[in-house]
């Protein structure tokens, strides 16, 4: 199954820190690196590990030429990556030394969707798989006119906005989200108010719902099944969640197999908190296989 991906680029500005700055407080950095990311592109790069029908639709800025040679590298296709005369987006990363992060994000030509490029782009991907998240515009469009293109849509809402509190996620055949995310979609504060508000909410989704270093949890209407984190000495987080999710979504799209896909995001995602960076942190499918025997 072809997998499209309509996300992110950005250029990470990535600062070690000792600590995450306070409000009022003016820091030094310990290191500073220009990096590829945006939780599009990073998700693209962890599908196409395993996965070898990937394709990106994203914008870009001249700035950010680099981030279209990057996801060539790693076998995405980036036919739908186009140039605008905006500026590419930007994240301003601060890594402390427990591995913990800060992020905020610039727009920039990540907001360049316009209705008719969506509409030529997801009708060549009728009957495909669909892959978002909360970093481009017109989300809402794309959701509508995917599920009119018969797409299976997977959604990680992330970042959690007014606007996406307020579309209509009837149509998402499969949430990927965290903890603190899915406390704002239901106002609930435990794992048991969650998983009950989300299916009221959204009776024929499924969920995947990563807890950190509490390890994951899936649901549906019938099932639920749990995966522990495996205890590793974390570098940088930065990622973690996008590596997981796009090895998930490709095993899943493979095997079919929800508790398979849950090893291997798993196991992915444990590799990838062990380097710096977000994209250049997730590992090869080789190497994942490799610490899934280990294990």
């Amino acid at each position: 199954m072809k997998i499209l991906n309509m996300g992110s680029l950005n250029i990470d500005l990535t600062y070690s820190v000792h600590h995450i700055v306070r409000p009022g407080e003016t820091i030094e950095s310990t290191g500073l690196k220009t990096l590829v990311g945006g939780k599009g592109l990073n998700q693209s790069t962890a599908l196409a590990r395993v996965s070898n029908e990937v394709y990106h639709m994203g914008f870009i800025g001249e700035d950010g030429r680099f981030l279209k040679e990057f996801l060539n590298k790693n076998n995405v296709n980036t036919d739908y990556i186009a140039a605008v005369s905006e500026r590419s987006g930007n994240a301003i990363i601060q890594v402390d030394e427990t591995g913990e992060n800060s992020i905020i994000l610039f727009h920039g030509a990540n907001f360049e969707f316009d209705k008719k490029s969506i509409d030529d782009v997801l009708e060549k991907f009728r009957g495909e798989a669909l892959v978002l998240q909360n970093e481009i515009n017109h989300l809402d469009y794309v959701i509508e006119k995917a599920k009119e293109n018969d797409l299976f849509i997977f959604l990680n809402p992330s970042p959690i906005t007014d606007s996406l509190l307020e579309m209509d996620l009837s149509k998402i055949d499969f949430f990927i989200l965290n903890e603190t995310e899915a406390k704002d979609i239901t106002n609930s504060k435990d794992l048991a108010g969650i998983q009950k508000k989300l299916l009221t909410m959204f009776p024929e989704s499924r969920f995947l719902m990563t807890k950190g270093k509490k390890g994951s949890i899936y649901f549906d209407s019938e099932n639920c099944f749990e995966k522990e984190a495996y205890a590793v000495k974390t570098v940088d987080t930065t990622g973690a969640g996008d590596t997981f999710t796009g090895y998930f979504i490709s095993k899943y799209l493979e095997e079919k197999d929800v508790k398979t896909a849950m090893e291997y995001g798993t196991a992915a995602s444990a590799l990838s908190v062990q380097t710096f960076g977000a994209a250049e942190s997730i590992p090869h499918l080789s190497d994942v296989e490799d610490f899934r025997r280990k294990q």
